[in-house]
């Protein structure tokens, strides 16, 4: 949730799988976004985009300044990640440290030294860098829309459109699997614009 200095709530989210998930830090971003790091025993379902390879695993998040995913990725070995702090360095990169009980399996690349070790990762992933190239193949038709929108996405395939209000509540949800899709949008949702994509999801 996000609350005003007085305590009130601004917005809020859900964001799980159908599994047990937990969030163990937050941080904001130089964006006016947040980075989440927790640990999960979801596989792909809910908002989770990835398989665990042992469960739990680590489990982190880039969210935009109203609570909508921007990209995340499930980190993990056979065994088991649990209890994931992270910091925010200077390069925009991130340091993740938690706690493992994975050999060599998965993204782990040591062995444990036994039962639970320390698990300290540094995230290629950073901020102020193109995160997305895809997002430049996609241009969308007419904006304003009286009727359709027409998306143009060149060769790639898009999985899914939603369409969100300016507080990050998502308004439609179209599964359409398919390139350069057509998008039949309701008179009350005409004046919504594309601010941002990522790979298999159109963010409306």
């Amino acid at each position: 949730m996000k609350l005003d200095s007085a305590g009130n709530i601004e917005w809020q989210k859900t964001i799980g799988g159908n599994d047990v998930d937990d969030p163990s830090a937050i941080i904001q971003t130089p964006d006016g976004g947040y980075f989440i790091a927790g640990y999960s025993y979801s596989n792909i379902s809910g908002d989770k985009s990835e398989n665990t390879v042992g469960p739990p695993d680590f489990w982190i998040l880039k969210l935009n300044s109203v609570g909508i995913i921007e990209w995340q990725n499930n980190i993990g070995g056979a065994f088991g990640e649990r209890l994931p702090r992270a910091i925010l360095n200077t390069d925009g990169s991130f340091t993740i440290a938690g706690q493992s009980a994975s050999d060599i399996s998965g993204d782990k690349t040591e062995n444990s030294r036994g039962s639970t070790d320390f698990w300290i990762i540094k995230h290629a992933q950073t901020l102020g860098l193109d995160e997305n190239p895809f997002a430049e193949a996609i241009t969308l038709y007419p904006n304003p829309t009286k009727t359709t929108l027409q998306l143009n996405t060149q060769d790639k395939t898009i999985d899914q459109v939603n369409i969100y209000t300016i507080t990050g509540s998502k308004v439609l949800q179209l599964d359409v699997d398919t390139v350069s899709p057509t998008v039949d949008v309701p008179a009350w949702m005409r004046e919504f614009i594309m601010y941002s994509c990522i790979p298999g999801k159109m963010w409306l």
